[in-house]
């Protein structure tokens, strides 16, 4: 029995033996036929690449151009309002350049005492469209104010609202008078030497003498060039 089965066993392993030794061959992988190859070839040329990431994005928009020219403007209101008319203001007076006010300082006491004074005058008798001079050689020459009454004068534009002045004293502007003298000082005005004799009184000093021959409203006065400063102003005060 135990025979039987040894050789039973023996019989087995000889029937396994050529199965484990030439296994069966696995068969290669199918290989593609030209056909097949030509086919897909010719799929894979025709047929586009799939989209890459950057061909999805669309194109950048292009800048809108910024306007050059400004836009009209608004609407306004058809009717304007007008400014309301005004009088024009003069020009301003120079002398010489100068504004007046520069080196004519009145202020408004003195201004009240020149009309003080010319009222008086007036009350006097006074003639109010003559005047007379008091002065030394300057007052003498034919340059001072000479030619107003000559008539050799152009005012322009910029003094033309002198004429009329011009017209209410016309006949002093040429008159010397007996109130003036070469070398006349302020002191010697009330000294009855200075004084003409052809046409002054006795002891009349010029001042007095030419007051009772012209009988002015106005008197200019052109004194200092021989004077000294200490009596200067004492006797032109006793002049004014």
């Amino acid at each position: 029995m135990r025979r039987s089965w040894l050789i039973l066993t023996l019989l087995l392993a000889l029937a396994l033996l050529p199965a484990g030794c030439n296994p069966s061959p696995t068969p290669p992988p199918p290989t593609a036929s030209p056909t097949a190859v030509a086919v897909a070839q010719s799929t894979s040329t025709t047929t586009p690449p799939p989209p890459t990431a950057s061909a999805t994005l669309s194109a950048p928009a292009t800048p809108t151009p910024i306007p050059t020219t400004r836009p009209g403007p608004t609407d306004t209101p058809t009717t304007t309002p007008q400014p309301t008319a005004s009088a024009t203001p003069l020009p301003p007076i120079f002398l010489n350049g100068l504004p007046p006010e520069s080196f004519i300082l009145m202020p408004p006491e003195t201004v009240a005492n020149v009309q003080a004074i010319f009222a008086r005058g007036q009350a006097l008798g006074r003639d109010p469209h003559t005047f007379s001079k008091l002065g030394d050689s300057v007052a003498l020459t034919s340059h001072y104010l000479t030619k107003f009454d000559e008539g050799r004068y152009n005012l322009g534009s910029d003094y033309a609202y002198l004429q009329p002045a011009i017209d209410h004293y016309a006949g002093s502007f040429a008159r010397y008078g007996v109130a003036i003298r070469v070398g006349l000082h302020a002191w010697s005005v009330f000294d009855p030497l200075w004084a003409n004799k052809e046409w002054c009184e006795p002891n009349e000093d010029m001042l007095t003498c030419e007051f009772r021959l012209n009988n002015p409203s106005v008197l200019l006065i052109r004194l200092g060039s021989n004077d000294n400063g200490p009596g200067f102003g004492v006797n032109l005060r006793q002049v004014v």
